[in-house]
């Protein structure tokens, strides 16, 4: 048994996560390899190359090797390489740990300023794939490494070849689901069960194995309004191969497909995830707002009218003169150029998380604090993650009495602060391990 994510994105680390918190702790392989898998993730890539296990660290951005007087420039968001004035290369950072400055890939630039190659680098801080790119801006071939540069697989994406150079011999695949299957092959054997999460390869490995299987599909994409099927799923459903069963991870969705496909009522079923959430006990109802920007949606108002409420106001950057005459406020308190670490102490110690700053988020904060389980307040215009955050508690524009009521009304009766934060869970699709353990087996 094994889970085969097309790549290791938040949803299939959710699902990843949730399966083993239910006791389901089958090897999991990834196809699309970024260089900065979980230990205990694999891909076909990783396993040919031996990428992965080796001492080492992230690259640092201003480590990034680079011809003799160019310089790189970089901040918090990006870096890039010039040329004197010329910008010769992007660096892009780890998107999850963006603040850390880690190099996922340098985009190397020609001098009509279009991506012509690009260095991917992985999470030891070397270069284990080379991507080139054509005039029309694409993928042409991706050349992956081993730890001493050479060269083990070849793709080309233009004619979706795959050439395999393992145990000094060649081996030549005529597609991504060809190269993925014999390896499955290769190290797994017989595979009498395959959980996956998407409708591409890991579908067609799956729909093309000889042998009979009790396979599972985790669908994690939004269906239409009218709850129309792709095409592939009502393939799976119809023939009843080794696929026994979809399991959709957002309930709308799943009672959208019941009321079209009511002869389908066996064959598909319902499971969010098993979130690790952080549910102890606050003593004092504060509020946390983490901003890059100084525009905060009626930020005065809810100041003045919740006085015996505590404010935690932080920002990753240095804080603007208007936010820092909000320091004139005794229950304000303000963090510039706040430490990773102070953050997780502020959303372990506070009851409510306000969204109603404008710009970017920060660091997931959203989701940071729906898995520390606060309680996220937001407005229409500000809100950045309405997967974790409840409609009733987005509040229009204009619009903060709505706010500050419901915030009394949590700080005061405990019980409705709790039916909240429980109405959080499953607008987020929260499920139990029982809930697991019954539908997969």
């Amino acid at each position: 048994m094994i889970n085969l994510f097309d790549n290791y994105s938040q949803v299939s680390g959710d699902l990843h996560e949730s399966l083993l918190s239910a006791g389901y702790t089958q090897s999991t392989v990834v196809i699309e390899d970024d260089g900065f898998l979980p230990d205990n993730v694999t891909s076909p890539f990783a396993y040919y190359t031996n990428s992965y296990g080796h001492s080492g660290r992230p690259l640092y951005f201003n480590q990034v090797a680079c011809p003799e007087f160019w310089e790189i420039r970089g901040d918090n968001n990006e870096a890039a390489i010039y040329e004197e004035n010329k910008r010769r290369a992007n660096i892009v950072y780890v998107p999850n740990i963006s603040h850390k400055r880690y190099v996922k890939r340098v985009e190397w630039l020609d001098l009509d300023n279009k991506i012509r190659s690009v260095d991917h680098y992985n999470k030891e801080g070397v270069i284990f794939a080379q991507t080139s790119y054509n005039l029309m801006k694409q993928p042409t071939i991706t050349t992956y490494y081993n730890t001493n540069h050479n060269e083990i697989i070849v793709e080309n994406h233009i004619t979706k070849n795959i050439i395999l150079n393992f145990n000094k011999q060649l081996h030549i695949f005529e597609s991504r689901i060809e190269f993925v299957s014999q390896y499955l092959k290769h190290v797994f054997g017989d595979i009498n069960r395959i959980f996956y999460n998407s409708l591409s390869i890991p579908f067609f490995v799956s729909y093309n194995l000889v042998q009979p299987g009790n396979d599972l599909l985790f669908w994690q994409e939004p269906l239409s309004e009218d709850g129309t099927l792709p095409g592939n799923m009502l393939t799976l459903l119809q023939n009843q191969g080794r696929t026994k069963k979809v399991i959709f991870q957002n309930k709308k969705d799943y009672e959208k497909a019941r009321r079209k496909y009511p002869k389908f009522q066996e064959q598909i079923a319902y499971l969010g995830f098993l979130y690790p959430i952080n549910d102890t006990h606050r003593e004092r109802p504060d509020a946390l707002i983490l901003t890059n920007s100084d525009r905060i949606e009626e930020i005065v108002k809810v100041i003045e009218k919740l006085p015996d409420i505590n404010f935690h106001i932080a920002a990753i950057t240095e804080m603007s003169t208007k936010l820092m005459n909000l320091s004139k406020y005794k229950n304000v308190t303000l963090y510039p150029n706040i430490e990773y670490n102070q953050v997780n102490s502020l959303l372990q110690n506070c009851a409510f998380y306000l969204d109603i700053n404008h710009g970017t988020e920060i660091g997931y904060a959203v989701r940071r604090a729906f898995l520390n389980n606060l309680l996220i307040l937001s407005f229409e215009d500000t809100t950045h993650n309405r997967q974790f955050t409840l409609p009733e508690y987005t509040f229009k524009q204009n619009n903060g009495d709505q706010l500050i009521n419901i915030v009394n009304q949590c700080k005061n009766n405990r019980l409705y602060m709790l039916s909240a934060l429980y109405k959080q869970q499953n607008h987020a699709n929260q499920s139990s391990i029982l809930e697991y353990q019954d539908i997969i087996s």
